[in-house]
Parts: structure tokens; C-alpha cells; sequence
């Protein structure tokens, strides 16, 4: 990414200082300065469209433009909320200038001002160390902190429940909710001038007397610190997205990804960046500076690639596709500006104001136009389709030829950022992080729209989620990453989820685009999971389904994770080089043979191999698919006698149902095989599988309600208690021992007459 700017310049800018910056819902860029003027711009910063006289004895500090929205989403009204250095703010109309509310705020200047993202509620901060909340009609609500030093920075969270503010060399964040508790930490050497926080990431960049910049995650964690500049970092933004952000300084404008690394540095001589803001599409950044200019910056060479292509935005409305094969190159033009754009699954998807059109790679000349009723904010792929999500809160599927698969409606509603750590797709189904409730995880089928079962309850906020792309719906796994960055996996499809911890210190994942591979980084290392539902399955194998990259050394440090197809890891580097790591090909050719089914293919394979990891993943896939033979040669292989000796046990089961109740145990899943045998009428090996488990009680009550083999559940209860030197503590047991004989000759007859019934049940046949 790159930065091309504008200066307003001699002619055109502020007869002062220019304060403070903001963008209207239409996209104009307003700016406020010294020489009490307010000021409309147009595209280019070559003239005014309007300029609206303020008053001459005061002098604006802060500004920020507001939009309320109706239930549904849509924009109803927009206000310009004006902060000025006597403590009082205005409530302005941005398209007669009119002041429909005046405000006396703070004791001293009003350093900050913010409105909260859905529009109803106003936050300001001031020299006098407050921190106060105000209705939309401009009422007092709470007074939140009084600082004994001046405020000069503060911005909402996502949600809107919590407000950041800089105390001097420290940062605090304050809960709206009553009785909670402050945190603060210590953040800059000098005193914290700028601070803010993104909806999307939920991480916070600060910049300070002390000529650094910052990031922290939510809790104070640091996470990067930048060198140390020549002059004191005076202003700093999240983009929307919160894929990047802005760090203004004297004669200094620097473009960071949110890792905090410098993507580009410009020096326009316009003195100090006193203010800087996005506009709502990301491609447009309006910064007011101490000479009066008004700068505005373009992001240029936004880019996105695949194995074969790379997309790279050249123009507001222009895209570059090359080829990495024969170097040749396709210029794709949209009628209006690119607002996004991405690269996976074979398809190039681009999204304007109005339009989202894809293209499949290689056929750059015909694509499928989707008209939007509202601007895009976000978007996923998998493999057959693809996700918008609008700014009126509609999320709507569409197959990669355009044609509407499903609406999804949220039950319930809020003011959180759907964004594409937040939703997630394959081609069967769609996850979403509640809105209201971060901890919260909603599960709809992709064909339907409807939601499926209750929603996965988190213990704690997700940050990240990602849906597997490839295997069955019933294997469909959510890999969550939450605010701890542990990652959790979830069997989203199951009427009964399993949940499994997979690691920690997580902080970046993507699934393969067509197997069920599962690429992480953790500490910045990267970490190949070759089979993660392994952990429901079998957690003994798991460390050997897990590999790291050996040419991964090269990544540096704080690396980005971009993309896992094939046998390529795409990274992107600190320095903003893009490195692909090749893993073993043998690794995707083994589950490429599995989802066709060839199993003697994936044996040989594994038998030319050699490698213990290979065997082991294919051990784990024989087993949960009930490939029986598969699964003991991979076993043995790597010389887990015990289950090599179940698996032949299991084969002896003369029945289907049997086999499936005994694999379905053997995976950890006791509630399914109980329900196999309980279906098929498999009363005594349910009872015996309760026996095994030690689940006595289980076992005693099946044979009550039966009515048979209650002396065998006693009988095996007594021989157990004697092998281990205790007595009969249960009431039922005592009650049940003393009126019931136990005949072991009977017992074990009864046992045989079960096993001989069970061979001539019709369907019975051996394991072949």
C-alpha cells in the first residue's frame, strides 16, 4: 500500500491553523480551522464547495460527523458535532451549517470529541480531565472520569460499552456499565497525545510526547512499539477495515498495516498533523495540519493475490491483474471506485459503492455483475460461494454466478462490526459472532438461511472465526480464536458439539481452500495442523499431526498470514515482502486421495513416504470415516499396539450397528454410540459399554428398564469392588445385591445367548 496526496495549498487552505477534519455521509470532506471558518470540500482540494462562518471567539479543537440509523440500518440524518477550546461543542447541520444545539461541555477546551458508531450518543473529553457521555439532542448522561490531568485523547470501542483516554503518560479504559472497573496501564515515556481503537481488530494505537507510536491489544498487552521519530506523534487513525492505520508528526504522514509496520512514509510540508480521519470506504484519508493546509491522502497499490495471479489496485476505479506464470497483464475499469477487493478460490471479487462484480481467474472479459442495495463492508469466500454484507446490516449469500442462494437475518440486533473476522462461510454454512454478545456464535445452513441448532456459548469474546472449507457437513469445524488467543474448536454441525482447546498464544489462522488443513501462528511461528479435529478423535496423535514449516526461518519477525492452498504458504513480511513457503506436496495429495476415496492410493502413498506424520494424520482420517483395515495398517505403522488390537476387536463384531457404536467410542463420542445401540436394539452391549466406562449407574438403570441382565451389572459391579479392595457405598447396588442371586454360570450363558442372537440378526455380517 501507498499513500498520494493532495495539498490544498496557499491559495485554498485555512488563513490558520486547520483544527480538525471530518467526512460527511456523501462523502465530502469537511475541515475546521483558526480562522473560524468551516470549510466543504471537493474531490480534488482545488476549491471550497461551501464555506460556513463560526463564530470569531472561539476556536474549533475537534470534530467529528455523525449518522443515526434506523432499525433496519438505513441512514436517516447526519450531524457535525464541534468541539471548540471554551469547553463548549455545537450540534451542526453539514449541509446548511446551521447550529441546531449548543453545548457548554468542560472547563477549559474540549480536546476530543466522538460520536459512538450507532449514532446516539456523544463522547467528549477536555483540558479539565472529564470525560463526559451526552445524549444526540446534546443531554448530559454520565460524567465516566476526572482526570487530574488533561484529557487529549479518547474513542469508543466497537460495541460501544467501554471509552479509552489518555491520563497523562498513561491510558485508561472506562466501562459504561455501572460498578465496573477502570484499567489502565502505563503506555508512552512522555504524555499520550492520540490514542484510538478499532471496531474491527479490537486493537488500540496510541502516539506520544516520547516520538512513538503503539499497539496494544484490549487487555494492555503491547504488541508492537515503533522506533523513536524526530518530532512528538501528534495524531493517529484506524481505517475501518482495521487492516491498517495512520501516524501523523510534523512534516510526517506514515502508513502502518495493523502489525504496526511502516508500509509507506511521506513529508509534506504542512507542519504538524493535528488531526486525521478515514473516510467509510478506506480509500480516502482527510488530515488537518498546523499551516492551514488540508491534506488529502489516496491508498494506492492495495493488492491481493493467488498461485497463479496478482491483483493490485493501480486507480480509484483501475485494477492490474498479472499473471506470475508468463508476467502478462489485464487491466480491469469499474464505473465507480473500488472499495474492496479479494482473491481466492479461483474467483477475483471486487466490490463498488453500488456493484460487486467477479471474475473467474483466467477469464477476465466476462463476469458476473451482483447489483447492492447498500455499500459493502464486508466479504467472504469459499470455495462455490460468497458473502456481503452490507451497511444495513443485510448478509446475503450469492453463488460466484451471481444468483441469490440465501438471506440470513440476525434475531438479534446491535451496534458490533460485521466484518470478516467476525463471519465466516464454506459452502454448506455460515457462522456469526452475536452482535450483543461476543462470546456468542450463531450457526445458519447456507441453503435455508436458518439458523441450526442452539448457538456455540464461548467462555470468553471471539475475536476471530474461520469455518474448514473442505470434508462433509457433519465434520464441518469452526475454528475459533478468542480475546486470550487460545484457539478452540468446535464441531459446528453435530446436534451434540464437541469442543476441544487446540493451542495458545494464537494469534493469526486460515484453513486450506479445499482440505481440512489448518494453518496458525503462534509467537509469529507458523504451525501446520494436518488433521486439527484430530483433538476430538485422538489427542494422543495430535502432536504428531502437527508440523513447522522448515523454511519458514525466513519470515522475520511480526510476519502476516495471507493465504494456505495447495502446498504453499503465503506470508507477508514485516517489510511488506510477500514470501510463499513451500510445505511437503505428499500433505494435500493424501487428502486429495481420501475425498475420492481411494484408500489403497493413500496407503501406498504413505508406505512411499515414509513419515511418521503422514501416517498418523491418515490413521486419525481411516478412523473417523470407519475405514477399519485403513486405520489398523496406519496404526501399526506407527506402532500403537493398543489400538490395532481394538480395531481387530471391533472387526469380530458380527453387526453394522456393532461396529459403528464400538468406532463411535472408540472417537471419544459415548452419547452417539449409546444411541446406535439403543436404536438397534443392542440392549446388552450398551449395558456392557457402560460397564467398561465405569458409568455403574448408567449401566444398572439401562438394565432395570430392560428388565434383563441386572445380576450381570451386580455381578461385574461385586468382582470389580473386590479387584480394587472396596466395598458396595450405593444404596440401589446394596438393594439390589441382596435380592438378586448371582450365578455366574447363568450370567455368562445369558451372555453367549446374546452374542449367538446377535450373529443371526438379519443384516449380521462379518467385517470384510
Amino acid at each position: 500500500m501507498k499513500l498520494e496526496l493532495s495539498v490544498s495549498g496557499s491559495h485554498h487552505r485555512h488563513g490558520d491553523v486547520s483544527a480538525c477534519v471530518g467526512w460527511s455521509a456523501s462523502g465530502t470532506l469537511i475541515s475546521a480551522g483558526d480562522d473560524h471558518k468551516m470549510i466543504l470540500w471537493n474531490s480534488g482540494l482545488d476549491d471550497k464547495t461551501k464555506v460556513i462562518d463560526l463564530s470569531e471567539d472561539q476556536y474549533p479543537t475537534s470534530m467529528m460527523v455523525g449518522t443515526m440509523s434506523n432499525r433496519r440500518g438505513k441512514q436517516q440524518s447526519s450531524s457535525i458535532a464541534l468541539a471548540f477550546d471554551n469547553g463548549k461543542f455545537v450540534l451542526m447541520s453539514p449541509t446548511s451549517g446551521k447550529t441546531e444545539k449548543k453545548v457548554d461541555a468542560h472547563t477549559g477546551a474540549v480536546t476530543s470529541i466522538k460520536w459512538s458508531s450507532d449514532g446516539q450518543s456523544i463522547m467528549t473529553a477536555g483540558e479539565d480531565g472529564r470525560l463526559k457521555i451526552w445524549s444526540r439532542a446534546g443531554m448530559l448522561r454520565a460524567t465516566l472520569a476526572q482526570s487530574t490531568s488533561p484529557i487529549y485523547g479518547a474513542c469508543w470501542n466497537g460495541s460501544n460499552d467501554k471509552i479509552i483516554h489518555t491520563a497523562n503518560k498513561h491510558v485508561a479504559i472506562v466501562p459504561l456499565k455501572a460498578h465496573s472497573k477502570t484499567e489502565s496501564w502505563l503506555a508512552h515515556e512522555g504524555v499520550v497525545l492520540c490514542v484510538d481503537w478499532s471496531a474491527a481488530n479490537n486493537n488500540i494505537i496510541t502516539g506520544g510526547e516520547d516520538r512513538k507510536y503503539k499497539v496494544w491489544d484490549a487487555f494492555g498487552t503491547l504488541l508492537y512499539a515503533s522506533g523513536q521519530d524526530a518530532h512528538p506523534v501528534t495524531a493517529i487513525s484506524w481505517a475501518n477495515s482495521g487492516d491498517a492505520f495512520l501516524v501523523g508528526s510534523f512534516n510526517s504522514i506514515r502508513l502502518c498495516d495493523c502489525a504496526g509496520w511502516t508500509q509507506t512514509l511521506e513529508k509534506p510540508h504542512v507542519g504538524s498533523v493535528y488531526a486525521i480521519q478515514w473516510d467509510s470506504n478506506d480509500t480516502k484519508i482527510g488530515c488537518a495540519c498546523s499551516s492551514g493546509d488540508v491534506v488529502l491522502a489516496q491508498v494506492v497499490e492495495r493488492s491481493v493475490q493467488s498461485e497463479m495471479f496478482v491483483a493490485t489496485q493501480t486507480a480509484d476505479n483501475t485494477i492490474v491483474v498479472r499473471s506470475v506464470v508468463d508476467n502478462s497483464d489485464e487491466e480491469l475499469e469499474f464505473r465507480e471506485a473500488v472499495i474492496g477487493m479479494q482473491l481466492a478460490h479461483g474467483y477475483l471479487v471486487v466490490t463498488t459503492e453500488s456493484q460487486c462484480v467477479v471474475y473467474k481467474q483466467g477469464s477476465w472479459t466476462a463476469p458476473s455483475t451482483i447489483n447492492l442495495k447498500a455499500k459493502s463492508i464486508a466479504l467472504v469466500q469459499a470455495r462455490s460461494n460468497l458473502i456481503i454484507v452490507d451497511d444495513m446490516g443485510s448478509i446475503q449469500i450469492y453463488s460466484y454466478s451471481g444468483r441469490l442462494t440465501s438471506t440470513i437475518n440476525l434475531k438479534s440486533g446491535g451496534d458490533g462490526l460485521l466484518n470478516s473476522n467476525t463471519v465466516a462461510l464454506s459452502d454448506d454454512t455460515v457462522a456469526i459472532v452475536d452482535q450483543r454478545d461476543g462470546r456468542i456464535v450463531h450457526i445458519f445452513d447456507l441453503q435455508s438461511g436458518k439458523e441450526v441448532g442452539h448457538p456455540i456459548q464461548h467462555t470468553v469474546e471471539v475475536s476471530r472465526i474461520s469455518l474448514d472449507q473442505g470434508g462433509d457437513t457433519l465434520d464441518r469445524t469452526l475454528a475459533i480464536i478468542d480475546k486470550t488467543n487460545d484457539l478452540h474448536l468446535v464441531e459446528c454441525r453435530r446436534t451434540s458439539r464437541r469442543s476441544a482447546k487446540l493451542a495458545t498464544a494464537v494469534t493469526q489462522m486460515v484453513w486450506d481452500e479445499n482440505y481440512h488443513i489448518l494453518l496458525t501462528l503462534q509467537d509469529a511461528q507458523p504451525t501446520l495442523w494436518l488433521y486439527p479435529t484430530c483433538v476430538f478423535l485422538d489427542e494422543s496423535l495430535l502432536p504428531q499431526t502437527r508440523v513447522e514449516p522448515s523454511s519458514a526461518t525466513t519470515l522475520g519477525k511480526a510476519p502476516t498470514l495471507l493465504m494456505l492452498s495447495s502446498s504453499v504458504c503465503v506470508f507477508k513480511r514485516a517489510d511488506g515482502a510477500i514470501v510463499n513457503v513451500s510445505i511437503p506436496p505428499y500433505l494435500t495429495l493424501l487428502h486429495f486421495h481420501v475425498a475420492a476415496n481411494a484408500w489403497q492410493d493413500a496407503i501406498r502413498l504413505c508406505r512411499f513416504v515414509k513419515d511418521e506424520s503422514l501416517w498418523a494424520t491418515f490413521a486419525v482420517i481411516a478412523t473417523q470415516r470407519k475405514e477399519l483395515t485403513s486405520a489398523e495398517i496406519a496404526f501399526a505403522a506407527i506402532h500403537a499396539v493398543d489400538k490395532v488390537e481394538f480395531l481387530q476387536r471391533i472387526k469380530s463384531i458380527p453387526t453394522v450397528e456393532g461396529r459403528d457404536a464400538e468406532m463411535a467410542l472408540f472417537t471419544g463420542q459415548v452419547s452417539e454410540a449409546a444411541s446406535i445401540l439403543l436404536k438397534s436394539g443392542l440392549i446388552y452391549r450398551l449395558i456392557d459399554m457402560f460397564i467398561r466406562l465405569y458409568q455403574w449407574d448408567k449401566a444398572l438403570d439401562t438394565a432395570i428398564q430392560h428388565k434383563t441382565h441386572v445380576d450381570t451389572v451386580i455381578g461385574r459391579r461385586q468382582r470389580y469392588l473386590e479387584s480394587i479392595g472396596q466395598t458396595e457405598s450405593k444404596d440401589k447396588f446394596l438393594s439390589y445385591a441382596q435380592s438378586i442371586e448371582i450365578n455366574w454360570d447363568d450370567i455368562n450363558a445369558k451372555i453367549e445367548t446374546e452374542l449367538e442372537n446377535e450373529k443371526q440378526r438379519p443384516g449380521a455380517k462379518p467385517f470384510s
